[in-house]
């Protein structure tokens, strides 16, 4: 079993060390890093103060042992995304929004910051990723139309979801995002609907469809189920 230790390295930080044993040269293999404690009540209380740091020791023994432990100096950030799909995205989200997510991360998120590393990415380098989602050169369509504002929308809340899981999770102290506003969005067109003359049109016409077509299509009408509830009847 791995060996742990804790020092103390200034007055609210500590350094968690947990060896290895040697590695194939005989040099001493180990994992190291630094944790802080802003809790000023818990600063006062000793007992419970060793008692947190012994905790924060514990589950950092765990994840070196496990191989789950990357330097966050070392961690890019296409292998933090990978992590975060694992360990949120497909554990926490509906399918739909899992491929969503996965979607414009690896559709556009990934290809601008994929091989920076974590720590080095700051909210400059957020807002000029926006910018350029605003840009023709980020649009994946033939005719070069600039992405839509609910894309750009749905980018940023994306970024949000990774940045703020890397706080929580102690990847990063500070949060890129925390200086960048939500991007506009145009305003929502006004629904569309069908009138009474053009539902009857509708129903007409589907006497010549198979009967579990009819079935669904005056579900939908006749009840405002969506494509996914409907789906799952029996």
């Amino acid at each position: 079993m791995a060996k742990g230790s804790i020092e103390k390295r200034g007055k609210n930080s500590w350094r968690l060390t947990v060896e290895l044993g040697t590695d194939g040269q005989g040099e001493r293999d180990f994992e190291r890093k630094t944790i802080r404690v802003e809790d000023p009540d818990l600063l006062r209380a000793p007992r419970r103060l060793q008692n947190h740091l012994d905790e924060e020791l514990v589950k950092f023994k765990m994840e070196v042992e496990a191989g789950l432990y990357i330097r966050p100096e070392k961690l890019t950030f296409k292998a933090f995304v990978e992590i975060w799909i694992k360990k949120f995205v497909e554990v926490e989200l509906e399918e739909k929004t899992q491929g969503n997510y996965k979607f414009h991360v690896e559709r556009r998120i990934i290809p601008y910051f994929g091989q920076k590393h974590m720590e080095k990415i700051k909210t400059l380098h957020i807002t000029d990723y926006l910018d350029y989602l605003r840009t023709p050169e980020a649009s994946i369509r033939k005719n070069g139309k600039p992405l839509g504002s609910a894309t750009i929308v749905y980018n940023y809340r994306v970024l949000r979801s990774i940045f703020a899981k890397a706080v929580e999770w102690r990847v990063l102290k500070d949060n890129p995002m925390s200086g960048v506003k939500k991007p506009k969005e145009d305003d929502v067109k006004e629904m569309e609907y069908y009138e009474e003359k053009e539902i009857e049109d509708l129903f007409i016409a589907l006497e010549e469809e198979a009967l579990e077509v009819r079935i669904l299509i005056m579900l939908a009408v006749t009840t405002g189920m969506r494509r996914g509830e409907l789906a799952g009847l029996e």
